[in-house]
């Protein structure tokens, strides 16, 4: 117990060293402007799960990290599947063939300042907040390294689903623990899981998606960044995106960050997932 009450300790110490930090890196102090657009067939009653989502999202970041987002950003919310495609193609200028595959496979999707949604596949406002405060999590990532093409594909989309988890837990709607639980049974059910190495990349997070599907793709993510997080508290994430932003180097910053490399973290989640699949 004293051992882990002296870890404690040296991770806030570190976390609120890594605030300082990055607060000295913001250009001003003013919160952004976040535009919600609601497109015809969206109820007000959606519209306003997804205004609470960002509000609690921005609470959180506030609270933990104490970093406002520094980007306006627009959040286009559509009615339903082939009011999505239109919106991904209007507003990305995608071909209709891509517009409609990324709608059939997507919920939402988020580039640059702009994240647009398909509220018909987000029934009921817990979906949505969460739905929300994902997505959200990435124009942070975008703030923090703004060349985030190169960036850990599997650290991004791992973090904004524990941030996520974090908002719904603010919202009275969950627990973090449930939404751990819940993504172990997922892979502990998966015929096969991806190795995290070949989730580093866009293109071998979206291969795998098409191998193991967007549910074990996500959850593998999810769980190995929640495992990072107790390995090295959550300020070594804020540094990860400090050093990254300065090298646009993923790997050294990764191991400059968590004080491992890619692989051998990658052995660990490995290691980790075989004893839970055997449970």
């Amino acid at each position: 117990m004293a051992v882990f009450g002296i870890v404690k300790r040296m991770q806030i110490i570190i976390l609120t060293v890594m605030i300082w930090v990055f607060s000295s890196l913001t250009v001003n102090s003013e919160a952004s402007a976040v535009n919600i657009i609601a497109r015809p067939g969206v109820s007000p009653g959606a519209a306003q799960d997804i205004r609470q989502g960002v509000h609690l999202l921005e609470g959180y970041f506030l609270d933990l990290y104490g970093v406002r987002l520094q980007r306006d950003v627009n959040i286009y919310l559509t009615a339903n599947e082939r009011e999505y495609a239109k919106e991904l193609q209007a507003q990305f200028a995608l071909s209709p063939a891509e517009a409609k595959r990324r709608a059939q496979t997507t919920r939402g999707w988020t580039r640059d300042n702009l994240i647009i949604s398909n509220i018909a596949a987000l029934p009921n406002a817990s979906e949505r907040m969460y739905h929300i405060a994902h997505e959200m999590t990435h124009q942070y990532q975008f703030d923090f390294a703004p060349n985030y093409t190169n960036q850990v594909q599997w650290l991004a989309e791992g973090w904004a689903d524990v941030i996520a988890a974090h908002v719904i837990a603010r919202s009275g709607q969950g627990s973090v623990e449930n939404y751990n639980r819940k993504w172990l049974d997922v892979l502990r059910k998966a015929k096969r899981l991806p190795d995290l190495n070949q989730l580093q990349t866009p293109s071998g997070w979206y291969q795998a998606i098409n191998v193991y599907g967007t549910e074990v793709t996500y959850r593998t993510a999810g769980i190995a960044a929640s495992l990072l997080i107790q390995r090295s508290g959550y300020g070594a994430m804020l540094e990860y995106y400090r050093l990254f932003n300065q090298s646009d180097n993923p790997e050294q910053s990764f191991r400059q960050a968590f004080g491992i490399s890619q692989a051998e973290f990658a052995q660990e989640v490995e290691r980790y997932m075989n004893k839970q699949r055997k449970q």
